[in-house]
This record gives structure tokens, sequence and C-alpha cells, in this order.
């Protein structure tokens, strides 16, 4: 049987300065989401940069087997993974934020975009525009991850690079061609190396079926709106193509040792993926003065490299400091890291653009009331 929670004694939480009747509170709102069929299973879980507060699991009696280690599709989290990525490279000297992605992938550099740089694809400020990803007629045509960089390295461009925010998926595939060429490793044997092993991300993976877990996978809900196929056929194709953009799937436990493991690169002086000046840019509001624009709706947007600033909709509406990077996924699926609250929090479900302001942010704010401030009193750089 799968386990359901996984958490620290009351007497911690009392000893931390944790309010345990809040913290409840909090699993609270997300259990009851699943009880009212808002999304059929989730997982919640916070921790400090050393310590595992509560991991808990929801929704097993409508999806028999959920629990704790079950496998979610991250969604876009797998562009703030990508990111952090390519900013190993950037500790290494591999890579210049400043550089046109064409040094480094030449024919990217077609269709105009010899100035697009590095910086302008993890921003999402290139001045390329998908309006929605035709995976559906991909999955048909069994369109391959070649093919994809191909045709992302045929786009033109529809504004200035830096003039204007527009998310961009497909330079994502991109930039982890330019890890496998500057490497010579193919990207998902890198990530691997430099980032998953080094956070202790056991389940991790762009393809849990070729790993022999797929029978842990819980598909989204909602995914497709076709009826041609089925979510769980869909996310099948999605991991043939190591998709860094969108695809990775991982437990929550996964993500809470990835939070921990930024977190205390950031504060402990350490380097174990990035070394804290390689945080402290990825961390950085990177966006200020640029805004995104959809007919004549103006928006302020606030990214670090990738890694959003803890805002919606580009206002501060959400609780933290301003230290905070985080990053969600249309899958349902949010990480959120403070540094400075020595907060890790992770919320998984299967329940495609699951309701933001009802569910996701009502339980971090509520998180966020049962912490104490600058983080428990515990030794924050034990881990």
């Amino acid at each position: 049987m799968a386990a359901s929670t996984l958490s620290v004694t009351r007497t911690y939480c009392a000893e931390m300065g944790i309010d345990q009747e809040r913290l409840d509170r909090a699993f609270g709102i997300v259990a009851n989401a699943v009880h009212e069929g808002e999304m059929q299973t989730a997982v919640l879980a916070v921790a400090t940069g050393s310590e595992v507060v509560r991991c808990q699991a929801f929704g097993a009696t409508v999806v028999p087997g959920a629990g704790v280690e079950s496998i979610y599709m991250l969604a876009s989290i797998s562009k703030a993974i990508t990111a952090t990525a390519v900013m190993t490279l950037v500790d290494d000297g591999l890579i210049a934020l400043s550089a046109p992605v064409a040094r480094y992938v030449p024919e990217f550099g077609a269709g105009g975009k010899d100035a697009v740089t590095v910086w302008h694809l993890l921003t999402h400020t290139s001045g390329l525009v998908d309006e929605g990803i035709p995976w559906e007629s991909w999955r048909r045509d069994r369109v391959t991850a070649a093919q994809i960089v191909q045709s992302v390295c045929a786009t033109r461009l529809e504004h200035p690079p830096g003039s204007r925010f527009h998310y961009y998926t497909g330079g994502f595939f991109v930039l982890a061609e330019a890890i496998t060429r500057l490497t010579g490793m193919d990207y998902p044997d890198y990530f691997r190396q430099r980032v998953f092993d080094p956070a202790g991300m056991a389940d991790i993976s762009f393809n849990p079926w070729q790993e022999g877990k797929g029978q842990r996978v819980i598909p989204p809900v909602g995914l497709t709106d076709d009826g041609t196929a089925t979510s769980a056929e869909v996310i099948r194709y999605f991991a043939t193509l190591n998709w860094p953009g969108v695809a990775l799937f991982a437990t929550a436990p996964d993500l809470v040792n990835l939070g921990q493991t930024l977190l205390l690169d950031r504060t402990a002086g350490r380097s174990k993926i990035l070394s804290p000046a390689a945080m402290e840019l990825m961390s950085r509001e990177q966006t200020r003065g640029i805004a995104k624009t959809e007919g004549d709706l103006v928006t302020p947007v606030r990214y670090g490299l990738t890694w959003r600033k803890g805002s919606i909709d580009g206002r501060y509406t959400l609780p933290g400091s301003a230290d905070v990077i985080e990053h969600d996924g249309a899958t349902g699926t949010w990480l959120w890291i403070d540094p400075a609250w020595d907060l890790v929090f992770v919320l998984l479900t299967n329940q495609n653009w699951a309701v933001m302001d009802r569910i996701q942010a009502k339980a971090l704010a509520t998180v966020y009331s049962a912490w104490p401030h600058s983080g428990p009193r515990s030794n924050r750089h034990a881990r």
C-alpha cells in the first residue's frame, strides 16, 4: 500500500515554532478540495531546508494506490528545472547568458533570431511566440524531439528581443540541445548527473515507463479535449520526447529534495547544484520594466531566470519574501522555495489547470500563517 503521510512529530513542530493548528488547516484545504471533487488526487508537502515537516497524499479512494510516492507530470515546473541545468553551465563557464543562442546552436539564428540570447529564452522575452502547442497533431504524426528543435530554429521573430514578455515553451528544447552539444552528453543524462542525483531526486525522469516506474504515474485529468486520446496515452507520447519544457515526471519528495538543495545552495554557502552566486542570479528579478501584452491588456511580469518571483498576473498577492523562486505547471503542480523563511512548499495534483486562488494560493498562505518568521528554530544548514 502506498504511504499517505510522512511527518515530524507535533512536539517537533512546537519546538520549532510551527503552529500545528494552522498547518493542519492548510492540509485541510487540499483534503477538502479532493473530497469535494475539485481534483482526484493531491500530495502536499512542506519542509525546511533540513527537515520534511509534513508530506501527505489525498485521493487514494478515488485513484487506488495514490500516495506520497506517486509520480506526477510536472508540466512547466520542467522549465524551471531546465533553467537550473543551464545555470550549472554558467557556473562552469560554458554558457554566457548574454551570448546569442546561435553561438551554441547555430541553426537557431535563422529567421532573424541571431540577436536572441540565452537570457531572452530564459526570461520568455525572445520575441518568439507560440499560440498553443499543437501536441495533439504531434502525437498523431509521431513528431520527434529533433523535428521540434528544427521547427523552433526555423521560426521567425514576432517582436524585437527584449521588448515584451511572451511565454514561450519551444525555446527550452533549444536550450536542452545546447546542453547536449556543449557537454557531449544527452541532456537527460546531464540533468541526472548535475541536478537530479546531487539533490537526491530518486524518481524524477523524462520517461518513468522506460525506468520501470510507469505503474506509479497518475495521469492528469483534463489534458485532452478532442476525444482522440486519453490523458494516459498523451503523456506516454510526451515521455518519448524527453520534453525539457513540459514533461518531467516526479514525486513530491523529489521536488522537496530539489527545493531543499537549492535553498541551502543559496543560504549555506555551498554548491551542491549551483554556486551561491548562480543561485542569486537565477533568483534575481530579471523582467522589471517588461510587460506581457494581450490585446489592450498590459500586465507586468515578475520573473527571475525562468523561475517566477511569487506573483499572480504580475501582482504580489501571495505571501513570502523577495527571495522567493517558484513555478507551477498546467497539470496542477507547484514548487515554491523561500530561502528567507526557510520554506519549501510542494503541491502536486492531477487536475489540469487546478484553480490557483481557491486551492493552491489558499493552502500556501495558510502554511505561511503557520510558519515562524525567518523560518523554524532549527539548524538550517544541517542537511
